[in-house]
């Protein structure tokens, strides 16, 4: 089971909240969510290139994830 926890520690990005929300840095976001939250079951979702969803368990995005990546990976880089 992976939690939001091991997704802030792992994926880099801009955590978007859903609808064109707020963003927040990784690390602001490990810091300001209480631990009950942190400890939730997630799941990733890519959603377009560079966009990656962070589903609940009920099926809802909690947030969409940004990749600082600036160009696509291409031939060699994949």
């Amino acid at each position: 089971m992976v939690t939001l926890r091991d997704v802030l520690e792992t994926i880099n990005g801009l955590y978007r909240e859903p609808h064109g929300g707020r963003g927040y840095p990784r690390h602001v976001l490990l810091v300001s969510l209480a631990g009950p939250d942190l400890e939730q079951p997630v799941r990733i979702r890519k959603q377009a290139p560079g966009i990656f969803g962070v589903i609940q368990s009920d099926g809802r995005l909690l947030y969409e994830v940004f990749s600082r990546r600036e160009a696509p990976r291409t031939g060699s880089q994949i």
